[in-house]
């Protein structure tokens, strides 16, 4: 029994999920209760949280989709997530936020007819790294 709690104590520090699970199961399997197996099972429930926000983070960044990263990035931050996954989600919503401010923009001085507010669009847009297809999409209204 001393040994399990051991192992528990060591996993839940390494802060591995397999092992907890693992090893949490033997224990509720022969009968070992105690505040290291209670932890045990509490610290795995937190590492699976946090999985599932990552996942989450990543899925959400990967469709390219503002709203739903920007939701992703709301339930990671309430659920208490930090580190790079969460800072390169973020990063990812400010460009894709500046990138549909730049079509918006560009649409605009297009409708506007001012030559010279119309060049500055396109070169913002080119700035931050718009395609030509993609301008040339925003030209058109698609």
């Amino acid at each position: 029994q001393s040994r399990i709690g051991q192992d528990l104590l060591e996993a839940i520090a390494a802060g591995d999920a397999e092992r907890l699970r693992q090893l949490a199961g033997q224990a509720a399997a022969a009968g070992v209760a105690g505040p290291e197996v209670s932890k045990a099972w509490e610290r795995l429930r937190e590492l699976e949280a946090e999985s599932w926000l990552r996942k989450q983070l990543q899925e959400a960044a990967a469709r390219g989709d503002s709203v739903r990263l920007r939701a992703a990035i709301r339930q990671a931050e309430a659920g208490g997530l930090q580190g790079p996954d969460l800072e390169a989600a973020r990063t990812q919503l400010a460009n894709l936020s500046a990138r549909l401010e730049a079509i918006q923009e560009l649409q605009l001085a297009r409708s506007s007819g001012n030559y010279y507010t119309l060049q500055a669009a396109i070169c913002n847009c080119e700035r931050i790294g718009l395609s030509r297809e993609e301008i040339d999409a925003a030209m058109r209204g698609d």
